[in-house]
């Protein structure tokens, strides 16, 4: 794991336009659009859960294996975390079908990518800015 404090700031800028990205690139009936929103979602949720780490525990995963990130976030302190950890989990299943697949991501997954984007997004806010709760 890498201890830096300095990376709270640095996560906090990308991390709302990353989920805006997310949400215009997402269509009801065209698969490329749902992958290319689904792959940007999976790049926010990793983003955000580290954001949520080092604002809570001031270190992120510097691990290749992203289970290590998931362990992490299991161990911030925040009421609901086990929702939060499913949410990344679910993210980083879908990880490899919406970046390095040569099929696309269904429909179906991409809105629960999308859907564990909000949940991150109004749960990342007020803890990596806490002047903001």
């Amino acid at each position: 794991f890498a201890n830096n404090g300095q990376l709270t700031e640095s996560l906090r800028g990308p991390l709302e336009p990353a989920l805006e990205a997310a949400e215009i690139a997402y269509s009801d009936d065209d698969q490329w659009s749902a992958t290319v929103s689904g792959g940007v979602a999976v790049l926010a949720g990793i983003a955000a859960a580290d954001a949520i780490c080092c604002a809570s525990l001031n270190e992120r995963s510097a691990s290749p294996d992203h289970q290590a990130a998931i362990t992490l976030l299991g161990r911030v302190r925040v009421p609901d975390v086990d929702d939060l950890v499913k949410a990344l989990s679910f993210r980083i299943s879908i990880k490899n079908a919406a970046h390095y697949s040569s099929s696309l991501l269904s429909i179906d997954k991409s809105k629960r990518g999308l859907r564990a984007a909000d949940l991150f997004r109004s749960r990342a806010g007020p803890i990596v800015n806490p002047s903001r709760r």
